[in-house]
């Protein structure tokens, strides 16, 4: 993990039930497979009998560590906290998610026709899914699944975005872009026939980036599809905070969003619904963090109980409905200040 500052931190791939290192080798190809906020998947491709995958939580207690380890066949994706990956039974044609904080599990209706995904991708409420990742563009064993309906569709084999998938097709010299669940739409049609363009899509928001080949001039552009309404997908909010408290008299809380927001504040009620604070919440893209030291607007304390905050936002890219996420916070009431400093009041 290569931090802004140029700070190194080495997360070692071992399992953390059994203290076995990852395998090294010309038969074993590390990479990272998938991220999202905190989580990190890594390791092999997920192809063979011997292959394991690592997921990583880079904010984990006591440092970034391995928190889960799959060995053998089977693609991993992360999406906010849920971890995407085959059923235990692998191919009954079920799919699981895994919440990596609460450890909870669900499975998903048969989609895959009784396959083993050896991709998976996963972009808001979509998972894109792929038997055979080395298929041609229009076979079958491939699809994208929509966790909200809870309902999957035929897409063609390539990157999936959020409400698309863009795929080359070789035999035509065409980067196509086909809306899930509408036809394909040529992004452009290339003079000459490349093996592999180098493809990727913004996955917090609408915009393509591809190149023709390594060290060609890269061409963003927008998808044209209208991008999932903007969500929470993993926060870090404290519960509760002591205000007296000499190290921590401060009440933080980050928050993980699937597109970023403009105009990010929060608003702070007590338990009759009357507003005590409201502030801006500094936006890091699709990203959010705000902090409060228990004062109101006019710098006084409010009372020590339970009180009530609202995130909200607007789509930075105007599409959907405004952002708005609630939640509790319980503050205890702070000592009088120093001496010769007079005493700070209490209000509600």
């Amino acid at each position: 993990m290569l931090a802004a500052d140029g700070t190194k931190t080495v997360v070692p791939a071992v399992d953390p039930q059994t203290g076995e290192k990852m395998p090294t080798g010309s038969d074993h190809y590390s990479t990272v497979r998938s991220a999202s906020g905190r989580y990190v998947v890594f390791g092999d491709s997920g192809r063979g009998e011997e292959d394991r995958q690592y997921v990583g939580d880079l904010d984990a207690s006591g440092g970034p560590k391995v928190v889960r380890v799959r060995q053998g066949q089977g693609g991993l994706a992360v999406w906010g906290t849920k971890l995407w990956m085959p059923s235990d039974t692998e191919t009954d044609g079920t799919l699981q998610a895994v919440d990596l904080k609460s450890g909870a599990t669900t499975d998903t209706e048969q989609i895959t026709g009784g396959c083993l995904p050896q991709e998976l991708q996963a972009v808001g409420p979509w998972v894109y899914w792929d038997c055979y990742p080395s298929g041609t563009v229009s076979s079958d064993g491939h699809g994208v699944y929509n966790t909200q309906t809870q309902q999957w569709s035929w897409a063609p084999r390539g990157t999936l975005g959020d409400g698309y998938v863009v795929t080359y097709d070789w035999d035509r010299g065409r980067l196509n872009l086909t809306p899930i669940g509408d036809r394909p739409r040529i992004i452009e049609a290339f003079t000459s026939q490349y093996s592999s363009p180098l493809v990727e899509a913004d996955r917090f928001g609408g915009a393509i980036a591809y190149a023709k080949e390594q060290n060609a001039r890269i061409t963003v552009l927008d998808s044209g599809v209208d991008t999932s309404p903007v969500a929470e997908i993993e926060s870090q909010v404290e519960q509760s905070v002591n205000l007296a408290s000499a190290t921590d008299a401060v009440w933080d809380a980050d928050w993980q969003l699937s597109k970023p927001v403009t105009g990010a504040q929060v608003t702070i009620r007590n338990k009759a619904g009357h507003t005590v604070f409201t502030g801006p919440a500094k936006e890091y893209a699709a990203a959010v963090a705000f902090s409060w030291d228990g004062r109101n607007s006019n710098r006084r304390y409010v009372n020590a109980g339970t009180y009530t905050w609202e995130l909200t936002g607007t789509p930075a890219d105007g599409s959907g409905a405004a952002l708005k996420v609630t939640g509790t916070i319980e503050l205890t009431k702070p000592t009088k200040t120093a001496a010769g400093r007079g005493t700070d009041k209490s209000i509600s």
